[in-house]
């Protein structure tokens, strides 16, 4: 039981790093594209 709660737990931290991973990317690419647009 204390198995399956801490690889629950994991899998949720994974979801969310990879979130965190994404939406750092976009606003990355987001960032250059106004650099572009404005210089």
């Amino acid at each position: 039981m204390l198995m399956l709660s801490s690889m629950k737990a994991a899998v949720s931290l994974l979801m969310l790093s990879a979130k965190g991973t994404l939406s750092l990317l976009l606003s990355a690419k987001v960032a250059v594209l106004l650099l572009v647009l404005s210089s």
